[in-house]
């Protein structure tokens, strides 16, 4: 489940509180509390708490060691849940060799198709970019098209 930031505020403006939209539970203020929250929701295998947890690990966010094994071993298991956000940070490390990964453009690109598989509007662009560098027209009107009709400029 996602929601737009302009739905959050309405909702914010609505009950006066800061909560959830979803769940009305008290949204995390402090960096400690957002963390926790995330250990959380990573015990119980959710595919984004996963991913962010990833991120967290890789570049030492909220007090987390830097620790890229640990980021990519997470984001693989993210990635075996269907994450396209996944999908599409993996790429984005194979691509530029980050986090200990040799840079693969095949490994690279093969991520971002299933990312733009599974709605990720940053992959479509990508994949599109690359068919049409690769020579197929068609399919890189198609990715770019459907990037642009989901608003990624």
């Amino acid at each position: 489940k996602r929601i737009c930031g302009s739905c959050s505020l309405q909702h914010q403006k609505r009950t006066g509180k800061l909560t959830c939209a979803f769940c009305r539970d008290r949204v995390p203020e402090s960096g400690e509390e957002y963390f926790e929250l995330l250990r959380n929701r990573v015990e119980l295998k959710d595919r984004n708490a996963l991913r962010n947890m990833g991120g967290c690990c890789g570049f030492g966010q909220h007090g987390v060691p830097v620790d890229q094994a640990k980021c990519i071993d997470l984001l693989r298991q993210s990635v075996g849940l269907g994450c396209p956000g996944a999908h599409y940070q993996l790429a984005s490390f194979h691509h530029t060799g980050e986090m200990g990964l040799e840079q693969n453009e095949e490994e690279a690109h093969k991520h971002w198709k299933k990312a733009a598989e599974g709605g990720d509007l940053s992959s479509m662009c990508n994949v599109g970019s690359k068919e049409g560098r690769d020579g197929n027209g068609v399919a890189a009107m198609r990715n770019l098209r459907l990037a642009a009709s989901g608003g990624y400029a």
